[in-house]
């Protein structure tokens, strides 16, 4: 019927479905601003919208408001001023106050089909599932994770709550990119320091059986030569990686869903990302 129950999956009540409808109303109105004509009835709701949104934001940590305290102040204050307008459009030919009306409307109603409001088992933090399924971990990664110190264990614990039912919200995704890149660039740097002390370490003429021509490399040869290996490979995927997300904390929730949702495996879920995170990090303590 819309667009949107190919995303959402269990859109089955009325009352579920005239959410949907009335958020198309709402993006009609902004698409079309003269189709309705602006009232304080309007304007008190979406005044009481966004107070209740900020109150949200401020007092809950797992708020399913996507949009920030500062942008929500801001916003209150633009709506203030939205009643000078009332009774005012009907001499202008561009009524840019409906149309910024029928956008913010929308935003919040549209939220409202995700979040599964007014439904048994609604959304009510950003955290929870709406959905009753467990999410199992597959023998790819139980297998991987010892050899890589456990670390895809937590990277997976990381990019699911992250990924809510295919939801990206914007306050949980940048603050998580912005992590990724600070623990890639630590594991480039301590990776060089390694890199530094084996080369160091092979120039030692004693190292190399006393300065000798030998057929053959002794144990501590062995080890420093995989040591260096291993840093390299830390440093290649960890700059590769950091190039590949550098301000992908500034793409929008749509933007970060969408790139979630095409790196998600149809088997392995996002296992596989979370193994690919990880791997700076245990390369560097391989090496």
């Amino acid at each position: 019927m819309f667009p949107v129950t190919a995303e959402v999956k269990g859109i089955t009540s009325a009352s579920h479905i005239r959410h949907e409808i009335e958020a198309q109303y709402w993006l009609h109105c902004e698409y079309y601003p003269t189709a309705f004509e602006l009232t304080h009835e309007i304007v008190d709701e979406l005044r009481d919208i966004f107070l209740h949104a900020f109150g949200d934001a401020i007092t809950s940590q797992t708020t399913t408001v996507s949009w920030k305290v500062n942008d929500l102040n801001n916003m209150i204050t633009v709506i203030d001023c939205f009643s000078k307008n009332i009774g005012q459009d009907s001499q202008r030919k561009f009524r840019g106050t409906n149309c910024l009306v029928g956008r913010l409307m929308y935003n919040f109603i549209h939220g409202r089909v995700y979040n599964f409001h007014g439904e048994p088992g609604a959304r009510l933090n950003s955290d929870q599932s709406v959905y009753a399924t467990v999410q199992k971990q597959t023998m790819f990664i139980r297998l991987l994770s010892p050899l890589l110190f456990y670390a895809p264990q937590s990277h997976l614990v990381g990019v699911r709550a992250v990924s809510i039912d295919g939801l990206v919200r914007y306050s949980r995704w940048a603050p998580f990119v912005k992590g990724l890149i600070s623990e890639w660039q630590e594991s480039i740097i301590n990776a060089a320091v390694v890199l530094n002390a084996n080369v160091a370490f092979l120039s030692i003429q004693s190292v190399d059986q006393g300065g000798n021509i030998v057929s053959t490399r002794s144990p501590a040869q062995i080890a420093s030569y995989v040591s260096i290996l291993a840093s390299i490979a830390s440093t290649i995927v960890g700059l590769l990686l950091t190039s590949r997300y550098r301000n992908r904390d500034h793409d929008s929730a749509s933007t970060a869903a969408a790139f979630i949702f095409i790196r998600t495996h149809p088997t392995f879920g996002l296992e596989i990302l979370a193994v690919l995170y990880s791997l700076p990090y245990a390369m560097l303590i391989w090496s």
